[in-house]
């Protein structure tokens, strides 16, 4: 739960400095206002409109824990490892400070982590996963923070004994993340997904099983129709 947070205040920074930058390079930024005796604020109001399809790409870092049963000895493994990916929805911006909407994405993970099971050596990887989510967001002129969760997908492998099995496990997903808008098509995020994933049964020649949970830190730049 520590280290979710942890991630969770990390996405939120790293897409502030994004959107900031963004707003500077696009002529968004006035330094005189805010000055001494004019008031607040640095960022002229914009005019984003959020509702409407979208597409994007996604690239970042997981971590997982796997808790493996083969050779009838348990093992808790913590494979992790880069993904990245592609994501589309759509946003119906409800009112000028909220939107709803849904989301599908599709990642490929680099994790993996072998382990010796008293005897036998066992690498077990997570190689893909996908979703499909609502959002809810929050919307403060060009910055939306949101939530979001659903229904997920992780496609895991268990290699053995000279064999490989793949299973896809079904899962839930739930996290959020801060989206700020460029321009009035582009987009860049910053967001954090937890999943957990039902136990899985592989044939390997050995009864094998384990089940998953994946943690996702990433970023991504959209493009809004």
């Amino acid at each position: 739960m520590k280290r979710s947070f942890t991630l969770v205040a990390a996405s939120t920074a790293l897409a502030a400095v994004m959107v900031t930058g963004a707003a500077r390079a696009d002529g968004l930024y006035d330094p005189s206002y805010g000055a001494a005796g004019t008031g607040g604020g640095t960022v002229t109001p914009s005019g984003i409109n959020w509702s409407g399809p979208y597409i994007g790409a996604t690239l970042g870092y997981g971590w997982a824990t796997a808790n493996a049963t083969y050779n009838n000895v348990d093992r808790k493994l913590e494979p992790s490892g880069g993904t990245g990916g592609l994501y589309g929805g759509y946003n119906f911006q409800v009112n000028p400070n909220f939107m709803l909407g849904a989301e599908g994405d599709f990642a490929f993970n680099g994790f993996s982590e072998s382990a010796n099971f008293l005897g036998p050596d066992a690498t077990f990887k997570s190689t893909w996963q996908m979703s499909v989510r609502g959002r809810a967001g929050a919307i403060f002129d060009r910055v939306m923070v949101y939530g979001t969760g659903g229904v997920a997908f992780n496609n895991m492998e268990l290699k053995a004994e000279g064999a490989t099995n793949n299973q896809v496990a079904t899962g839930w997903t739930i996290g959020g993340g801060v989206e700020g808008a460029i321009t009035q098509n582009i987009t860049a995020r910053a967001e954090y997904l937890y999943s957990s994933f039902d136990r899985q049964n592989f044939e390997v020649g050995t009864p094998a099983s384990s089940d998953l949970t994946t943690g996702v830190l990433r970023a991504g730049v959209g493009y809004k129709f």
